[in-house]
């Protein structure tokens, strides 16, 4: 979110592991483009992970939310791993 926030004109995308808003992002900048997150319901260290994406969606960011059911804070392996996220990063464009 930090970076997305600072440099929107950057980034077509932006997917988020188990991050939470710190405070200092821009709603207007987030906006801006595309943003998937991943959050392991069973996360105790980013435990607003899905609640602050839930938040920046509601005020319009286009963000996709995935909840994997059990997971903890390392979801790193499951999520490139066992998903096609980074064939979509590639495909994407402003």
């Amino acid at each position: 979110y930090e970076a997305l926030s600072k440099y929107p004109d950057l980034f077509s995308v932006g997917v988020v592991l188990a991050g939470w808003l710190i405070g200092s992002e821009k709603t207007e900048n987030l906006a801006k483009n595309k943003i998937v997150v991943y959050c392991g319901t069973a996360d105790t260290s980013a435990k607003h992970c899905a609640s602050d994406a839930r938040s920046l969606k509601n005020v319009g960011v286009n963000l996709t939310l995935n909840e994997l059911e059990g997971e903890g804070h390392l979801i790193q392996s499951r999520v490139y791993d066992g998903t096609d996220i980074i064939a979509w990063m590639i495909k994407q464009t402003r």
